[in-house]
């Protein structure tokens, strides 16, 4: 078993690289197995709050792919290892497609599997006009909660999104919380070989506040998974375990506040 951290195409896998659940456009509601990932169906293909990032390195072009979701109109929530070289990225919803204007990273992340703080603000250059997703911190994020992970990386075909219409690779899994510790919380297959994989890095974790609104409640970060014989992870293996970065952290809710003080509280 090996810790991959999953933004897509690098070396080093990280797991990619408000408003309720009905008016987050077809993404949440139309189409979208509860199931899929890696190994499932796919989501509405509507603009939605869920974007796909397709990374720009300085000299190097497009170099990875990873999942965001908007917290404001022109905000989105992220995952700092995504931007690790990078300052910049394509912004793809639906019909909707913009560019990352300013980066900003939690002032504590470092590059490492263990760091807790991988969460970045982004600003786009064109707001979307759909209802961006609230942050959940009235929820906490502990064994058995179920949770809902999306994100445009790898499915169970391994065929990296970048080589398809975005739109047709948003998916959804259900998962439940199996431990937590001081620093994320750790989440199993629910009921399917269902995990987040390479480019589903930053992608949001969604659960529910007891009115059944949904919000984010963690930024997808790692897995532990069983690799191939070429390093790469197999993400469709019960032995899987997703990791998240909890929104309701103290450290992390603070400093989404602080650069998106407009998003959405739940």
């Amino acid at each position: 078993m090996i810790v991959q951290l999953l933004l897509s195409l690098f070396a080093i896998f990280f797991s990619g690289c408000g408003g309720d659940g009905d008016s987050a456009s077809g993404q949440l509601t139309g189409g979208c197995s509860l199931y899929a990932i890696a190994n499932g169906d796919k989501c509405g293909k509507e603009r939605g709050p869920i974007a796909f990032l397709g990374i720009i390195s300085p000299g190097q072009g497009y170099s990875g792919t990873c999942t965001g979701t908007f917290i404001t109109p022109n905000k989105i929530l992220t995952a700092a290892h995504c931007f690790q070289g990078a300052a910049s990225a394509r912004v793809l919803s639906g019909d909707y497609a913009s560019e990352v204007v300013q980066v900003i990273k939690h002032p504590r992340w470092r590059n490492n599997i263990n760091n807790k703080y991988d969460v970045a603000v982004v600003v786009v250059r064109d707001p979307i006009d759909v209802p961006p997703l609230p942050l959940l911190v009235s929820v906490f994020p502990g064994p058995g909660l179920l949770i809902r992970a999306m994100g445009y990386g790898l499915d169970e075909t391994r065929d990296p999104g970048y080589n398809k219409d975005h739109e047709d690779r948003l998916k959804g899994a259900l998962m439940v919380i199996a431990s937590v510790d001081q620093n994320f919380f750790y989440s199993t297959f629910a009921s399917s070989d269902a995990a987040i994989c390479l480019g589903d890095s930053g992608g949001p974790a969604i659960s529910w506040n007891a009115s059944g609104v949904a919000g984010i409640i963690g930024v997808s970060h790692a897995i532990y998974a069983p690799s191939d014989s070429m390093g790469l992870p197999i993400c469709d293996n019960e032995q899987v375990v997703s990791i998240f970065v909890p929104v309701a952290d103290n450290e992390i809710i603070n400093f989404i506040l602080t650069h998106a003080p407009e998003a959405g509280i739940l």
